[in-house]
């Protein structure tokens, strides 16, 4: 398994998405300059939860993932974790 950076692992999902900096300070409400700091490791592995739950839902990602260097488990896409719906969590169903 490769370890990644907690940048790394941002700039890799923002990549995915196919999104600038700008795009995700936008969607998620931080600063480009933050969101610059982090993937360039300057915060190092150290980022608030309220940081990485608007990160991760901005990148429709799951924030243990982007949190921890555990890969994601594979599926038949090849894509990143998806947040969960919670709704469909609470209710028990799946779609």
């Amino acid at each position: 398994m490769s370890e990644q950076s907690l940048g790394d692992r941002l700039k890799a999902a923002r990549s995915a998405a196919e999104m600038t900096q700008e795009a995700l300070a936008t969607r998620s409400g931080l600063s480009k300059p933050y969101i610059s700091m982090i993937e360039g490791g300057s915060r190092g592995e150290r980022l608030s939860f309220d940081a990485a739950t608007r990160l991760a839902a901005a990148l429709n990602v799951d924030v243990a993932w982007l949190m921890t260097d555990v890969e994601p488990l594979p599926d038949d896409t090849g894509t990143f974790p998806r947040v969960c719906d919670c709704e469909k969590a609470k209710s028990g169903t799946e779609g």
